[in-house]
């Protein structure tokens, strides 16, 4: 018996359609992990959780120390990346030229100074992890429970 053309197609679709819906699968929960930023702390730090608006006045420096009054010393990422932009949108409610003169009002004025700025998520959490006030923010699948403790949850979408 001699396989034609289409009789090789019609054996291999199975696998075509199967892996078409790895793929997929594959790219949703890629996806999925990506929309998720964990708020970290120094793991010494005795706090167990923050609230979204607890967050977003350490990050806007308008409140200087956790609720146990340990000075904070808050990281944010260098780089304008959208998962990034997208975060501090939600978190602050402000875009990143907002935040741009808001900091540069803030340092103007003499009233404070930006979150010290960390070149990567990889540094974020190697800051954080040895700054006894330390916090800051990164995508949770790069989370070391090792290094720091993650306080709140964000999901962005």
């Amino acid at each position: 018996m001699e396989l034609t053309s289409r009789d090789s197609n019609f054996s291999l679709m199975p696998l075509k359609i199967k892996f078409l819906v790895f793929s997929l699968l594959l790219f949703i929960s890629n996806s999925a992990g990506a929309e998720e930023m964990a708020i970290i702390v120094h793991p010494s730090n005795a706090i167990t959780d923050l609230t979204l608006n607890d967050f977003k006045h350490l990050y806007l420096r308008r409140q200087k120390t956790f609720p146990n009054r340990i000075t904070a010393a808050p990281f944010d990422v260098a780089d304008n990346a959208q998962l990034r932009d997208d975060f501090l949108m939600l978190v602050t409610e402000k875009t990143s030229k907002q935040l741009e003169s808001y900091w540069a009002y803030l340092i103007f004025s003499g009233e404070g100074e930006p979150p010290i700025k960390v070149e990567s998520y990889e540094t974020m959490l190697k800051m954080v992890s040895t700054n006894s006030g330390g916090i800051g923010y990164l995508p949770k699948s790069l989370v070391n429970d090792e290094l720091v403790k993650v306080v709140l949850t964000i999901n962005l979408e």
